[in-house]
């Protein structure tokens, strides 16, 4: 008799708890083409690599746009020297607050390589397609006027590229800031985790995660993409890359970069004029999009 009450008990527990979890699921999706929309904007504005006043003006669009759509924006500016002298960077970081203190960094990089001999240079899968997503990830969440467990942090970096060669000194000029920024005010012990988007507009869509990045934190939006139907997307890469959650990781805290590092036949599209709009696709804009929605909205990490 005290086994079948136990046995029972334990069935409605089950029960019980499965429950809570599917009525506690937050289903959103983004919007395709307001996605692809915003793309658009950020690569017209061409070229946008750091110091040309192109950059600054991109930088005070994306502002504009999250503020519009319910995000608290700071533009944080600074100055670094590079391998051409000092020059001014401005990371734009937009943030919904959530129920706790404890954040999510969500981050993409809005420059452009400087290529002399493109002076068009549009980078529109390298750097727009992932600040276009980044932006409307922030108009889904305000329109559904859900309040996420984790604050989210949308921070869109500047100075990615580097001028001349990727060194301690040069390239990843926002993200090594902010990370310094978060790590001296400690407030790097409250993060949960880095999601960092770029390349993931390619037609021919394959996000390849780079093998240094956090395991546990990558096998969880890998389990988000398969729940979604989008599992065949997403794969580890075979080797590690650096990227804007390089300097993250190297401050201890968990990372997972998403990208498509196979932008045309042989990667022959990547820093070239062919970076261009025509070369995306607002299928690989919702596949990515939704997967990222889903994975900062549900799950604790």
């Amino acid at each position: 008799m005290i086994f079948r009450i136990r046995l029972f008990s334990l069935i409605l527990f089950l029960l019980f708890s499965t429950s809570c979890k599917d009525r506690n699921k937050i289903s959103l999706q983004i919007n395709a083409k307001s996605a692809m929309n915003y793309v658009q904007k950020i690569a017209q504005i061409a070229p946008r690599y750091s110091g040309h006043p192109n950059n600054a003006k991109c930088a005070n669009l994306i502002a504009q746009i999250a503020t519009a759509n319910g995000a608290d924006v700071k533009l944080d500016k600074f100055n670094a020297p590079t391998p051409y002298g000092k020059v001014e960077f401005q990371n734009v970081i937009a943030t919904i607050k959530g129920q706790s203190e404890k954040f999510i960094i969500i981050g993409s990089h809005f420059d452009t390589k400087k290529i002399d001999s493109i002076p068009l240079f549009q980078g529109a899968n390298d750097g727009a397609s992932s600040t276009g997503l980044l932006l409307e990830l922030i108009r889904t969440i305000n329109r559904s006027k859900i309040k996420p467990y984790y604050s989210l942090r949308f921070i869109f970096f500047d100075g990615e590229e580097c001028f001349l060669k990727y060194s301690n000194n040069d390239g990843l000029y926002g993200s090594r800031h902010y990370a310094t920024i978060i790590k001296e005010d400690k407030s790097s012990e409250l993060c949960k985790g880095v999601v960092i988007c770029d390349m993931i507009g390619d037609k021919e869509l394959k996000i390849t995660v780079p093998s240094g990045c956090d395991a546990g934190l990558t096998k969880e939006l890998f389990d988000v993409a398969k729940q979604n139907g989008y599992g065949k997307y997403f794969a580890w890469s075979s080797f590690d890359i650096i990227d804007d959650h390089t300097p993250f990781k190297k401050i201890g805290l968990p990372t997972v970069n998403l990208i498509d590092f196979n932008y045309g036949k042989h990667n022959r599209y990547w820093h070239t004029k062919a970076d261009t709009v025509d070369k995306l696709s607002e299928k690989s804009l919702k596949i990515v999009g939704d997967v990222v929605l889903d994975f900062i909205i549900n799950f604790e990490f």
